[in-house]
Order: structure tokens, then C-alpha cells, then sequence
């Protein structure tokens, strides 16, 4: 395995404050330095970024305030803090905002100014274009006189040829003249049209929701000695975040598959990241340090059942979980007037969940989900080199890593869903940098074969890749026989049914093959008797564990090369369903129509659509 560009590092960010004031206490009044530092780093976190400045000053001995000018639009005020550096104490930093009358940043106080001068020259061109009117007009007037007058000289006999000629070639050149003239003042009109729009565009963008309004961080501090110093304040901004994004190239031989892991930045904080160290991270920046406090869980009676029923438990159960955590990460974000409200809001998502489980019966609560934890890896990505970011509204790419990872290629049928047969690949990642879950783009053969996703992936863990359609490769599936009898007061339906593979490539192909036999929702009610076949299951351990005990089937098989038609490769097997002769056997989509309307229908349909959205992500999770 190669790993091209960066390695994973962890990187840990240390919230320093040294010193600090008192209640009530006050500084005395020093010297008052202004700064504006420079941009040194930024850890880009999944919605927030913190800025590090870097500030070099000289400063006196003793007390001093130092104003650091120009901070960005969407800054977080409580976010602020300082680190002061050998010799330096830092003693208390504070965020503070003025109202000004001209818009503070230099890039759009030079888009206003270029607007003023465009529409300057705008208005020149325009008093240009009516004066080349009037020249035509004047042109069309004397055009009126020569001719009468040349007709009527000519008429008797006392034309001068040469004046008339001379008169016809001065008519011509000035009007080829004024044409020339109304073009090219036609032509800059548009162009200075079409770039006055660009301008407000851009300003639109720079000023949208934006106050005319200075953002500054006020440091108090206390030198040892005077002399130059180096401070470093950071801060969070909003309007900023990041999102892995992947390209898949293989070639679909058994060889190592190359994945190019890209990060797509969002980049919106109102000022410009130029040459900087940047940072990825997936951790959460913390205003707040405390977990949230736990409440009461209060319960009262009523005469009236709470609105939601029975059947919609365990979906209703998982949303409600899935909704507490959503909280959970965004609390530690968050200033700490907000938190409070955040916690409220916890505790009462928490009472409405418990609230749902004291709705359980005793079997409905054997079908309440696990609680897991949700939480993903926590990783950082140090990019080698310095970068810049300008603040701008569309999503920027930025390379992470280029990996070649070791594959193993198989094709994969499900003929009862398809008659196409997939390609895949199982990878494994043996770098040294976690893969976060992410959108790729795969390419096989240097074409594009579509989209899919890439799940998280922990160092040293296999996942599986997609890699299209083979059109080379067939599925398909029929019943080919199917009886019924009676046992006692039972009846028992026996199917059988033939799965068939067509290869017509020059070579043989490793294949899993997938189908499956009814699956009960209540396991005493039906019987499933699973009878012989001409090719064994696979023995895999984690398919024998998730996906059999649903009835799922699965064959690893080897398809012959150039077998299709009569030749094809062709699998056979049987099952039995034993069940109350008395009933009817249909899907559950379908039969709690009857005992309690489409309301108990839809929820039932929602619940088994849960379970299979859960089963889904286990089977092509990182493993």
C-alpha cells in the first residue's frame, strides 16, 4: 500500500486564558496599542472554524490594551481568546463592535468605488451616443440640401464636378465615420452594462445580512518588560464547515483500487483565509464544558389517551432518539445563554421518549430498538501545505490524501430485485488515516460508472465499493413448481424455484447470489422450512450472523466463462411455509388494513422500513 500526500496527525486545540480579572475588579488605564495581525491557522470543524491570528506588536512594560481590528462578519463573540506567549500575561479579552458610516472592509469600499466610476463613464457614454444622434441627423439634413442643389446646377450646365466630388466623398467618409463611432460607443456600453452587474453581484454577496459595522477584541495584558512581542487570538467564526467527498478509480482486476479522499469546504465567515494552516476536524468545538443537567421526569393522569397510538411505538421511539442526539452535538457549540435553552429542549425530547416506553406492553417492548451510541470517529486531517481559502458562497475542493488500497473484486445478482449482475470490491484500509462516511464518485476504466457512498472506515477495517453494471453478465429467477396440502388443521405451500446465471466474458467470475424465502413478523405464526438445493450456502460468518436469520440467501459461486443459453450456470432449491389453515398469508403492508385501518397499515409499513434502512447500513458498513 502507497499512501500519497498527507497523514492522519491528531491535532488538539487547548483553550488558554491566562490570568483573568476578578468580579468588579478594573484595570488601570495604560497605553492603547491598535493591530490587525495576521492569519495563521484554521481548524475547520463540520459547521463552525476557529481562526488563530497571529499578532506581533511592541509593548510597553506593565498594564496596556491592545485593540485587534478588523475581525469578521459572522465571528462568535464568546468565542474569543488569547494566548499571550513568553513574558506576556494575558489578563482579560473582550469582543466589541461599532457602528461606522462607510462599509469597513477594503475589498467592498472598492467595489463600491469601481461602481461609482462605472457609472460615471455609463453616463459619458450615454451623452456620447446622443451626440453621434445628432451627427447623424446633421448628416441627414445637409444630404437633404447637396442633392436639390446639385440637380438643380446640373439642370443648368453650371455643376462643378470636382466640389460635387469632393462633397460626395466627404458625405461617405463621415457617415462611415459616425457608424464606426455608434458601434464601438454601442459595444462599451454593453460592456461597462455587463460588468456593473458583475460588481453588484459580487456585492450583493459581500454585504448580504451584513451591518456597516467594525468587529474588534479588546486585550488587556500586562508585559514584563517592553520590548516586541507575539500574541495569538482565536476565535470561532460561523458560516464555515467542511464535508468528505470521494473519487473510486479501478481498473476491475484484482489489484489495488485508488481512492482520492477530497474534502469540499464551505467557506463564508466574512474574511479571507490567505496562506494558512489548515485543519479538518470532526470534533466539536466547545463553548460549553459541562454535560447537560438531567431533569425531572414528570408524569401526570388523564381520562384521554396520549396521541400517539400502539403501532407507531418503535418508529416513534427511534426518531425521538435520533432527535436527542441531533442535540447533543450541537450543544457544546453553543454560548451558554443558548445551552440552557438547548437542555430544556433535551430533557424534553427524553420525557416524550420515556413517556412512549411507558405506552409498552410487555411485547412491544421486546421490539424497542437498542440504544447505541451514534456518535462517529473523531478525527483530524493536518493538510501539508499552507492554503488559501477566500470567503465566497460556493463549496471549495481541498485533497486530503490519495490512497491505494488493497481490493478483492466479486460481482453480486439479486435476480427476485434484477436482472442486472453488479460489480463490487471489498477494500480494505490499510493507511494510516481514517475514512469518513461520504459521497463518491466511481470510475472504472477511466469512465464514470455512477454514485455511491463511502461508510466510516476505522484503520485496518474492510467496506465495500460499488463498481457498476456488467453487461457482460445476466440474472434471472423463476418458479418452476408449486403445491399445497393439508395437515390436520395447517396447510402447507411447498415452492420451488431456479435461479439462472449467464457469463459471456472469456473467463470464469467469482459471484455472490442472492435471494430469499418469506420472513415471518411473528415467528410462532408461520413455519419456514428451508429444503434441499443443488449449491450450499455460503458459509461467511457475518452473513450466517445479520442476514440469514432474516431469510436472506446467499451462494458464493463460480460462473463458467462463455455459459449462457442452455450452457448457463443454473441454481435450484426449495422451501415450505406450515401455517393456520384457517388464514390467509399476505404482507404486512397489506393485512393490518383489516384490523386497524391504513392508519395501522402506514405505521407498520414504516416500522419494517426502519428495520430494513437499519439492516442496510449494517451490511454495507465498514467491517
Amino acid at each position: 500500500m502507497r499512501t500519497k500526500g498527507l497523514c492522519c496527525s491528531l491535532f488538539c486545540m487547548l483553550w488558554l486564558t491566562a490570568g483573568g480579572l476578578a468580579a468588579g475588579e478594573t484595570l488601570a488605564a495604560g497605553e492603547t496599542l491598535t493591530a490587525t495581525g495576521q492569519l495563521d491557522a484554521v481548524v475547520v470543524y463540520r459547521g463552525q472554524a476557529m481562526v488563530t491570528r497571529v499578532i506581533r506588536v511592541e509593548l510597553p512594560a506593565g498594564l496596556s490594551e491592545l485593540v485587534v481590528e478588523g475581525l469578521p462578519q459572522h465571528v462568535v463573540a464568546e468565542s474569543l481568546f488569547a494566548d499571550g506567549g513568553e513574558g506576556v500575561q494575558i489578563r482579560a479579552v473582550r469582543f466589541r463592535s461599532l457602528a461606522v458610516r462607510e462599509e469597513p472592509r477594503e475589498e467592498v469600499r472598492a467595489i463600491q468605488s469601481r461602481i461609482e466610476e462605472l457609472h460615471k463613464e455609463r453616463a459619458k457614454n450615454q451623452k456620447m451616443q446622443k451626440v453621434a444622434e445628432q451627427r447623424t441627423k446633421y448628416l441627414d439634413e445637409l444630404e437633404k440640401f447637396v442633392a436639390p442643389t446639385a440637380q438643380t446646377e446640373l439642370t443648368k450646365g453650371i455643376l462643378d464636378a470636382d466640389t460635387l466630388r469632393d462633397l460626395t466623398l466627404f458625405m461617405f467618409e463621415q457617415r462611415e465615420d459616425q457608424a464606426m463611432d455608434t458601434v464601438d460607443l454601442e459595444q462599451k456600453g454593453r460592456d461597462l452594462d455587463q460588468e456593473l452587474a458583475l460588481l453588484r453581484r459580487k456585492l450583493a454577496e459581500l454585504t448580504s445580512k451584513a451591518e456597516r459595522t467594525v468587529r474588534e477584541a479588546v486585550i488587556s495584558l500586562q508585559g514584563e518588560t517592553a520590548g516586541p512581542a507575539t500574541l495569538k487570538l482565536s476565535y470561532l467564526v460561523t458560516q464555515a464547515g467542511w464535508a468528505p467527498v470521494y473519487n473510486v478509480r479501478a481498473t476491475g482486476e484484482d489489484e489495488a483500487v485508488e481512492v482520492e479522499y477530497n474534502a469540499t469546504v464551505q467557506q463564508m465567515s466574512g474574511e479571507d483565509w490567505h496562506n494558512v494552516t489548515v485543519v479538518l476536524s470532526t470534533a466539536s468545538p466547545a463553548l460549553r464544558s459541562r454535560g447537560p443537567e438531567l431533569g425531572p421526569f414528570w408524569v401526570a393522569l388523564s381520562a384521554q389517551r396520549p396521541p400517539l397510538g400502539r403501532p407507531d411505538l418503535g418508529t416513534a421511539v427511534q426518531i425521538r432518539r435520533r432527535l436527542s442526539q441531533s442535540q447533543v452535538r450541537q450543544l457544546t457549540a453553543r454560548s451558554l445563554d443558548e445551552s440552557v435553552e438547548a437542555v430544556w429542549g433535551m430533557n424534553v425530547e427524553a420525557n416524550a421518549l420515556q413517556r412512549l416506553e411507558l405506552q409498552a406492553g410487555q411485547k412491544l417492548i421486546r421490539r424497542l430498538p437498542e440504544r447505541k451510541p451514534t456518535e462517529g470517529l473523531s478525527v483530524t486531517y493536518l493538510l501539508p501545505d499552507r492554503i488559501s481559502l477566500p470567503s465566497r458562497t460556493d463549496r471549495q475542493m481541498l485533497v486530503i490524501a490519495s490512497l491505494e488500497l488493497e481490493s478483492d473484486f466479486y460481482f453480486v445478482a439479486a435476480p427476485v430485485l434484477t436482472t442486472y449482475v453488479y460489480r463490487e470490491a471489498e477494500l480494505v484500509n490499510d493507511s494510516n488515516i481514517a475514512l469518513l462516511e461520504g459521497p463518491a464518485s466511481v470510475y472504472l476504466n477511466g469512465g464514470f460508472v455512477g454514485r455511491t457512498e463511502i461508510p466510516m472506515v476505522a484503520i485496518g477495517q474492510t467496506f465495500t465499493v460499488g463498481l457498476g453494471i456488467d453487461s457482460q453478465l445476466r440474472a434471472g429467477r423463476e418458479l418452476t413448481d408449486k403445491t399445497e396440502r393439508t395437515l390436520g388443521a395447517n396447510k402447507e405451500m411447498t415452492s420451488t424455484y431456479r435461479l439462472t446465471l449467464e457469463n459471456y466474458k472469456e473467463k470464469p467470475i467469482q459471484l455472490r447470489l442472492y435471494d430469499r424465502v418469506p420472513h415471518p413478523t411473528q415467528q410462532a405464526d408461520i413455519r419456514v422450512t428451508l429444503g434441499a438445493m443443488t449449491d450450499e450456502l455460503s458459509t461467511e460468518a457475518l452473513y450466517l450472523q445479520r442476514e440469514k436469520p432474516k431469510g436472506i440467501l446467499r451462494w458464493d459461486i463460480e460462473v463458467p466463462a462463455k455459459s449462457f443459453g442452455a450452457d448457463a450456470r443454473t441454481l435450484e432449491y426449495h422451501y415450505s411455509l406450515e401455517f393456520d389453515g384457517k388464514l390467509h398469508i399476505g404482507t404486512p403492508f397489506e393485512m393490518p388494513v383489516a384490523a386497524a385501518g391504513k392508519r395501522g397499515a402506514a405505521a407498520e409499513e414504516a416500522r419494517l422500513k426502519l428495520d430494513f434502512q437499519e439492516f442496510s447500513e449494517k451490511k454495507r458498513g465498514a467491517r
